[in-house]
């Protein structure tokens, strides 16, 4: 029976949930892959199969009041980050940097002023996200998410969860539900969950050890008063969506560097 990934309600009528928010650059007609049709595609990388959200990339997830809460309370938080990105990756080489096999970084400074910013009400954003993009049982093994996300005044969550951000140039979305990540060469085996949706990348991790992303870490967001407005300095890392593995954000020339050097184990 449907739930409501934020109150759990059973036999709920859900409501469309946009993620990200429609104001952060998801309000037009999007074509929805699976795994199986990355797998499945030619040489030139189209895909087959899919499907269009005519409404922009979402679900019907949330209940109409948990919807019509987040939104009002959270949203628009996103939505003034999200705009700010998307001027600093517009003005950013990318083409340049994703034929390089080192990523970089872009300092980004939000100054206070009378809307903001607001990091409670960003990162709960960010978790009814998660929640809205996964699977029920994410909802139900860890109520305490919901209940961050229901009550807009509170602070505080469990240190079983960090957050991270990074600039996000696509070309492709991802969004991942509860998924593992695997990274052989710093030897890491995270559980986290996605939302990459250009200008942002947003993960959270789940019982693992800090620094799982090699970005930014805003945790600490979760201990901002709801009214409170702060200055936030972040160094971010400028990542692309070229394949649809978690918390994957290597270049064109990382891949064909990685892919290199795997064929050449291989043949011994």
């Amino acid at each position: 029976m449907p739930i409501c990934r934020v109150c759990r309600e059973e036999e709920a009528q859900l409501s469309y949930e946009h993620v990200p928010p429609r104001a952060a650059f998801n309000e037009d007609p999007t074509m929805v892959h699976g795994l199986d049709d990355w797998l499945a595609r030619n040489e030139d990388g189209a895909m087959p199969g899919g499907r269009i959200e005519q409404r922009g990339a979402g679900g019907h997830t949330l209940c109409e009041h948990c919807n019509n809460n987040t939104g009002s309370w959270y949203g628009a938080e996103l939505a003034r980050a999200a705009a700010a990105a998307a001027r600093i990756l517009l003005d950013a080489p990318l083409r340049e940097f994703d034929q390089l096999t080192e990523h970089r970084w872009a300092e980004v400074g939000f100054r206070q002023t009378e809307t903001g910013p607001h990091p409670l009400r960003l990162v709960k954003q960010i978790v009814t996200m998660m929640l809205a993009t996964s699977q029920e049982a994410l909802s139900l093994d860890h109520p305490d998410l919901g209940e961050f996300v229901l009550d807009r005044r509170r602070t505080g969550l469990s240190d079983r969860y960090r957050f991270y951000l990074s600039l996000f140039a696509g070309p492709r979305a991802r969004s991942t539900g509860v998924a593992r990540a695997i990274d052989f060469e710093r030897g890491r085996d995270d559980t986290l969950v996605e939302v990459a949706w250009p200008p942002y990348a947003y993960v959270m991790t789940i019982d693992s050890e800090p620094e799982a992303i090699d970005t930014v870490d805003i945790t600490s967001c979760v201990d901002v008063r709801y009214d409170q407005r702060a200055d936030m300095q972040l160094s971010l890392l400028i990542g692309f969506g070229h394949t649809p593995y978690p918390a994957d954000y290597r270049t064109t020339a990382m891949i064909e560097r990685d892919r290199a050097r795997n064929e050449a184990a291989a043949n011994g």
